[in-house]
């Protein structure tokens, strides 16, 4: 069975932001969960890609509209769901988290999906 193609997203989605929905920005990898704080023990791969979700939909605009003026960067931006994703360094991590109107970022990875065979029930 083929995986949804947006269906891991989208329950990540849900699942970050209700997690988030009321408390300070996350760094989520590698099963971790860190604050800004606790971030600056981590370290990041470099030039990986992340995913950045904001708290409230209506606040994507102006996060991706300040994220791109202090670093000179293009994200792609998934607008219906509030996110976008970007490669992005230890310093520009720290920086989204410290912005009230962002959620969550993460690594992106390979996540997938699907339904046991019939047998296997």
């Amino acid at each position: 069975m083929q995986p949804i193609k947006y269906m891991p997203l989208l329950l990540l989605a849900l699942f970050c932001l209700v997690g988030t929905a009321m408390g300070a920005a996350t760094f989520q990898c590698d099963g971790m969960s860190l604050n800004a704080e606790q971030l600056e023990d981590y370290e990041v791969a470099p030039g990986a890609t992340y995913i950045v979700s904001v708290k409230d939909l209506a606040d994507l605009n102006d996060v991706v509209e300040s994220f791109k003026s202090a670093y000179k960067t293009d994200p792609e931006v998934l607008s219906s769901m509030g996110m976008f994703i970007a490669k992005l360094s230890q310093e520009q991590i720290s920086w989204l988290l410290m912005n009230e109107k962002v959620g969550f970022v993460e690594c992106d990875g390979v996540v997938s999906i699907a339904a046991k065979k019939a047998k296997d029930l």
